[in-house]
Protein backbone atom coordinates (compact mmCIF):
# COMPACT_ATOMS: atom_id res chain seq x y z
CA UNK A 1 0.00 0.00 0.00
CA UNK A 2 1.35 3.23 -0.98
CA UNK A 3 1.54 6.74 1.02
CA UNK A 4 2.15 9.28 -1.32
CA UNK A 5 3.55 12.98 0.38
CA UNK A 6 2.42 16.07 -1.30
CA UNK A 7 4.63 18.94 -0.24
CA UNK A 8 3.03 22.24 -0.38
CA UNK A 9 4.86 24.99 -3.05
CA UNK A 10 6.28 28.01 -1.68
CA UNK A 11 2.86 30.19 -2.83
CA UNK A 12 0.38 27.34 -1.14
CA UNK A 13 -0.61 27.85 1.96
CA UNK A 14 -1.12 24.56 4.28
CA UNK A 15 -4.70 23.65 4.48
CA UNK A 16 -5.73 23.18 8.06
CA UNK A 17 -7.56 19.61 8.78
CA UNK A 18 -10.95 21.48 9.33
CA UNK A 19 -10.68 22.90 5.89
CA UNK A 20 -9.36 19.80 4.65
CA UNK A 21 -12.54 17.60 5.49
CA UNK A 22 -15.01 20.95 4.71
CA UNK A 23 -13.76 20.41 1.17
CA UNK A 24 -13.67 16.96 0.96
CA UNK A 25 -17.42 16.47 2.16
CA UNK A 26 -18.17 19.49 -0.46
CA UNK A 27 -17.58 16.87 -3.03
CA UNK A 28 -20.23 14.42 -1.97
CA UNK A 29 -24.39 14.61 -2.25
CA UNK A 30 -25.47 15.50 1.28
CA UNK A 31 -28.14 12.69 1.11
CA UNK A 32 -27.12 9.29 2.31
CA UNK A 33 -28.33 5.78 1.46
CA UNK A 34 -27.55 2.42 2.57
CA UNK A 35 -26.18 -0.49 0.09
CA UNK A 36 -24.33 -3.47 0.54
CA UNK A 37 -20.97 -3.99 -1.16
CA UNK A 38 -18.71 -6.56 -2.25
CA UNK A 39 -15.31 -5.38 -1.24
CA UNK A 40 -12.71 -6.13 -3.47
CA UNK A 41 -9.10 -4.76 -2.02
CA UNK A 42 -7.08 -3.82 0.91
CA UNK A 43 -7.34 -0.12 1.86
CA UNK A 44 -4.90 1.52 -0.69
CA UNK A 45 -3.59 5.02 -2.15
CA UNK A 46 -3.66 7.30 0.84
CA UNK A 47 -2.31 10.83 0.38
CA UNK A 48 -1.11 12.82 2.74
CA UNK A 49 -2.26 16.67 2.58
CA UNK A 50 -1.97 19.19 5.67
CA UNK A 51 -2.09 16.26 8.16
CA UNK A 52 -4.90 14.26 6.40
CA UNK A 53 -5.14 10.96 4.61
CA UNK A 54 -7.69 10.27 2.19
CA UNK A 55 -7.78 6.19 1.70
CA UNK A 56 -9.61 4.08 -0.93
CA UNK A 57 -10.92 0.76 -0.74
CA UNK A 58 -12.96 -0.71 -4.30
CA UNK A 59 -15.84 -2.70 -4.51
CA UNK A 60 -17.34 -4.74 -7.64
CA UNK A 61 -21.12 -5.21 -6.69
CA UNK A 62 -23.37 -3.36 -4.75
CA UNK A 63 -26.96 -3.63 -3.73
CA UNK A 64 -29.26 -0.61 -2.83
CA UNK A 65 -31.40 -1.12 0.32
CA UNK A 66 -33.98 -1.77 1.39
CA UNK A 67 -34.36 -3.41 -2.60
CA UNK A 68 -31.07 -5.62 -2.44
CA UNK A 69 -31.30 -5.97 -6.04
CA UNK A 70 -27.36 -6.52 -6.86
CA UNK A 71 -25.71 -5.16 -9.77
CA UNK A 72 -21.95 -5.32 -10.81
CA UNK A 73 -20.20 -2.16 -10.63
CA UNK A 74 -16.91 -0.87 -10.08
CA UNK A 75 -16.63 1.31 -7.73
CA UNK A 76 -14.89 2.93 -4.04
CA UNK A 77 -15.15 3.91 -0.70
CA UNK A 78 -14.01 6.63 0.56
CA UNK A 79 -13.25 8.76 3.36
CA UNK A 80 -10.80 10.97 5.24
CA UNK A 81 -8.58 10.61 8.49
CA UNK A 82 -5.78 11.67 10.09
CA UNK A 83 -2.28 10.99 8.79
CA UNK A 84 -1.10 7.92 10.23
CA UNK A 85 -4.99 6.17 11.48
CA UNK A 86 -5.61 4.46 7.67
CA UNK A 87 -4.60 1.65 8.08
CA UNK A 88 -6.62 0.86 10.52
CA UNK A 89 -10.21 1.54 9.04
CA UNK A 90 -12.30 4.07 10.17
CA UNK A 91 -14.35 5.23 12.93
CA UNK A 92 -17.08 3.42 13.91
CA UNK A 93 -15.64 0.28 12.26
CA UNK A 94 -11.64 -0.66 14.09
CA UNK A 95 -10.91 -2.92 11.50
CA UNK A 96 -9.24 -3.25 8.12
CA UNK A 97 -11.34 -3.69 4.88
CA UNK A 98 -10.96 -7.80 4.16
CA UNK A 99 -11.01 -8.53 0.26
CA UNK A 100 -13.67 -10.07 -1.03
CA UNK A 101 -15.97 -9.39 2.22
CA UNK A 102 -19.71 -8.03 2.38
CA UNK A 103 -20.33 -5.23 3.86
CA UNK A 104 -23.15 -2.86 4.63
CA UNK A 105 -22.28 0.68 4.31
CA UNK A 106 -24.10 4.26 4.85
CA UNK A 107 -22.23 6.50 1.97
CA UNK A 108 -22.74 9.75 0.25
CA UNK A 109 -21.99 9.44 -4.02
CA UNK A 110 -19.60 11.98 -5.45
CA UNK A 111 -21.21 14.80 -7.44
CA UNK A 112 -21.39 14.66 -10.86
CA UNK A 113 -18.13 15.74 -12.62
CA UNK A 114 -18.52 19.06 -14.94
CA UNK A 115 -18.85 17.29 -17.86
CA UNK A 116 -21.71 15.44 -16.41
CA UNK A 117 -20.17 12.30 -15.32
CA UNK A 118 -20.98 10.28 -12.68
CA UNK A 119 -18.38 9.20 -10.46
CA UNK A 120 -18.42 5.70 -8.77
CA UNK A 121 -16.40 6.79 -5.39
CA UNK A 122 -18.60 6.82 -2.23
CA UNK A 123 -17.93 8.62 0.94
CA UNK A 124 -18.36 6.18 4.10
CA UNK A 125 -20.01 7.55 6.83
CA UNK A 126 -21.03 4.27 8.73
CA UNK A 127 -19.42 0.35 7.69
CA UNK A 128 -19.92 -2.88 9.30
CA UNK A 129 -20.11 -6.54 8.30
CA UNK A 130 -23.11 -7.56 6.75
CA UNK A 131 -23.58 -11.33 8.45
CA UNK A 132 -27.08 -11.81 6.01
CA UNK A 133 -26.09 -11.00 2.16
CA UNK A 134 -28.15 -11.34 -0.22
CA UNK A 135 -27.85 -14.87 -1.54
CA UNK A 136 -27.33 -13.54 -4.80
CA UNK A 137 -24.67 -11.58 -3.45
CA UNK A 138 -23.20 -14.32 -1.14
CA UNK A 139 -22.82 -16.82 -4.30
CA UNK A 140 -21.02 -14.56 -6.02
CA UNK A 141 -18.49 -13.90 -3.03
CA UNK A 142 -18.17 -17.44 -2.95
CA UNK A 143 -17.33 -17.78 -6.61
CA UNK A 144 -14.68 -15.65 -6.22
CA UNK A 145 -13.25 -16.93 -3.13
CA UNK A 146 -12.52 -20.17 -4.55
CA UNK A 147 -8.79 -20.62 -5.37
CA UNK A 148 -7.78 -20.63 -9.28
CA UNK A 149 -4.50 -22.27 -10.46
CA UNK A 150 -3.21 -23.25 -14.31
CA UNK A 151 -0.98 -25.75 -13.93
CA UNK A 152 1.07 -25.72 -17.14
CA UNK A 153 4.13 -27.94 -18.13
CA UNK A 154 5.83 -24.32 -17.44
CA UNK A 155 4.98 -23.92 -13.61
CA UNK A 156 1.58 -23.48 -11.62
CA UNK A 157 -0.26 -20.05 -11.74
CA UNK A 158 -2.38 -18.85 -8.62
CA UNK A 159 -5.18 -15.99 -9.33
CA UNK A 160 -4.74 -13.08 -7.75
CA UNK A 161 -8.78 -11.69 -7.73
CA UNK A 162 -7.26 -8.30 -6.46
CA UNK A 163 -5.21 -7.54 -9.14
CA UNK A 164 -7.03 -9.93 -11.76
CA UNK A 165 -3.78 -11.52 -12.79
CA UNK A 166 -2.15 -15.28 -12.46
CA UNK A 167 1.17 -15.10 -10.25
CA UNK A 168 3.69 -17.89 -10.44
CA UNK A 169 7.75 -18.84 -11.26
CA UNK A 170 9.54 -20.12 -14.29
CA UNK A 171 12.50 -21.51 -14.46
CA UNK A 172 14.32 -18.86 -16.97
CA UNK A 173 18.40 -20.31 -17.62
CA UNK A 174 18.14 -21.80 -14.41
CA UNK A 175 16.97 -19.00 -12.46
CA UNK A 176 13.96 -18.33 -10.83
CA UNK A 177 12.01 -15.60 -12.76
CA UNK A 178 8.42 -14.56 -11.03
CA UNK A 179 5.91 -14.10 -13.87
CA UNK A 180 2.25 -12.36 -14.18
CA UNK A 181 -0.69 -13.02 -16.26
CA UNK A 182 -3.20 -10.54 -17.00
CA UNK A 183 -6.39 -12.69 -16.66
CA UNK A 184 -8.40 -12.58 -19.96
CA UNK A 185 -11.34 -10.21 -18.82
CA UNK A 186 -12.39 -8.42 -15.51
CA UNK A 187 -12.87 -11.00 -12.82
CA UNK A 188 -11.86 -13.90 -15.10
CA UNK A 189 -10.92 -17.61 -14.73
CA UNK A 190 -8.73 -18.28 -16.93
CA UNK A 191 -5.49 -16.32 -19.09
CA UNK A 192 -5.71 -18.21 -22.36
CA UNK A 193 -4.15 -15.14 -24.21
CA UNK A 194 -1.14 -14.38 -21.63
CA UNK A 195 -0.27 -17.98 -21.37
CA UNK A 196 -0.25 -18.69 -24.90
CA UNK A 197 2.50 -15.64 -25.23
CA UNK A 198 4.58 -17.07 -21.81
CA UNK A 199 4.75 -20.08 -24.03
CA UNK A 200 6.33 -18.50 -27.04
CA UNK A 201 8.21 -16.68 -25.47
CA UNK A 202 9.80 -19.77 -23.38
CA UNK A 203 9.94 -21.87 -26.60
CA UNK A 204 13.21 -19.67 -27.47
CA UNK A 205 14.45 -18.58 -23.83
CA UNK A 206 17.81 -18.22 -25.34
CA UNK A 207 16.70 -15.84 -28.45
CA UNK A 208 14.72 -13.95 -25.98
CA UNK A 209 17.30 -13.53 -23.31
CA UNK A 210 19.66 -11.81 -25.41
CA UNK A 211 17.16 -9.57 -27.34
CA UNK A 212 15.82 -8.43 -24.31
CA UNK A 213 19.48 -7.50 -22.47
CA UNK A 214 20.52 -6.16 -25.61
CA UNK A 215 17.61 -3.61 -26.12
CA UNK A 216 17.76 -2.32 -22.50
CA UNK A 217 21.94 -1.93 -23.48
CA UNK A 218 21.72 -0.16 -26.26
CA UNK A 219 18.98 2.06 -24.66
CA UNK A 220 20.05 2.54 -20.96
CA UNK A 221 23.69 2.42 -21.42
CA UNK A 222 24.48 5.96 -21.98
CA UNK A 223 22.25 7.22 -19.44
CA UNK A 224 23.83 4.08 -16.93
CA UNK A 225 27.50 5.91 -17.70
CA UNK A 226 25.73 9.91 -16.63
CA UNK A 227 24.55 8.11 -13.61
CA UNK A 228 27.98 6.82 -12.37
CA UNK A 229 29.63 7.80 -9.09
CA UNK A 230 32.98 10.20 -8.93
CA UNK A 231 34.69 6.99 -7.47
CA UNK A 232 34.11 4.90 -10.59
CA UNK A 233 35.93 5.01 -13.11
CA UNK A 234 35.61 2.39 -15.42
CA UNK A 235 33.50 3.29 -18.21
CA UNK A 236 30.19 0.84 -18.61
CA UNK A 237 29.93 -0.34 -21.66
CA UNK A 238 26.80 -1.98 -23.73
CA UNK A 239 28.27 -5.45 -22.65
CA UNK A 240 28.95 -4.78 -19.54
CA UNK A 241 25.57 -3.43 -19.11
CA UNK A 242 24.03 -6.59 -20.62
CA UNK A 243 25.67 -8.98 -18.46
CA UNK A 244 25.02 -7.27 -15.08
CA UNK A 245 21.47 -6.92 -15.07
CA UNK A 246 19.21 -9.81 -13.60
CA UNK A 247 16.11 -10.70 -14.74
CA UNK A 248 13.37 -10.22 -12.17
CA UNK A 249 9.81 -10.45 -13.34
CA UNK A 250 8.04 -10.55 -16.35
CA UNK A 251 3.68 -9.25 -16.72
CA UNK A 252 2.06 -10.51 -20.14
CA UNK A 253 -1.20 -8.52 -19.90
CA UNK A 254 -4.46 -9.88 -21.51
CA UNK A 255 -3.37 -9.26 -25.38
CA UNK A 256 0.10 -10.37 -24.89
CA UNK A 257 2.03 -7.49 -24.47
CA UNK A 258 4.82 -7.96 -22.65
CA UNK A 259 6.53 -5.92 -19.18
CA UNK A 260 10.15 -7.11 -18.58
CA UNK A 261 11.72 -5.96 -15.44
CA UNK A 262 15.42 -6.57 -14.68
CA UNK A 263 17.69 -5.41 -11.61
CA UNK A 264 20.34 -2.66 -12.48
CA UNK A 265 23.25 -3.45 -10.20
CA UNK A 266 23.08 -0.60 -8.87
CA UNK A 267 24.37 1.34 -11.90
CA UNK A 268 20.84 3.24 -11.49
CA UNK A 269 20.76 3.83 -7.95
CA UNK A 270 18.65 0.41 -7.58
CA UNK A 271 15.62 1.71 -9.88
CA UNK A 272 14.10 -1.73 -11.92
CA UNK A 273 14.45 -1.69 -15.86
CA UNK A 274 11.42 -2.04 -17.47
CA UNK A 275 10.95 -2.83 -21.10
CA UNK A 276 8.05 -2.71 -22.88
CA UNK A 277 6.72 -4.95 -25.70
CA UNK A 278 3.98 -5.55 -27.93
CA UNK A 279 1.76 -8.98 -29.08
CA UNK A 280 3.88 -9.61 -31.65
CA UNK A 281 7.35 -9.57 -30.08
CA UNK A 282 8.99 -6.23 -30.97
CA UNK A 283 10.54 -4.56 -28.08
CA UNK A 284 9.23 -0.93 -28.10
CA UNK A 285 10.69 1.09 -25.18
CA UNK A 286 13.46 0.58 -22.05
CA UNK A 287 13.02 3.41 -19.21
CA UNK A 288 13.41 3.97 -15.28
CA UNK A 289 10.96 2.28 -12.76
CA UNK A 290 10.98 3.05 -9.18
Amino acid sequence: MEVRTMKAGKNKKKVSPRRARREFDARFEKHSSEMLVLNLSHVYGAINEGGMCYPRARFIACADLPAGEMRMENGCLCWICKSGHWLGGFPPFSGRLKPLTIYRARVRREKPKEDGTQSNAYLVERLSPCHKPTKEMAELRDRLRRPVVIKDGLGSFTLNRELSQFEGEIDWLGKECSIMLQADEEYGDCADNALAALHRICADVVGWDSRLRAFAAEELTESANDWRGDEETEEITPESFAQRITLAFINIDEEGGISVFFDDDGMFASHSIHIEGNADGQLESADLWG
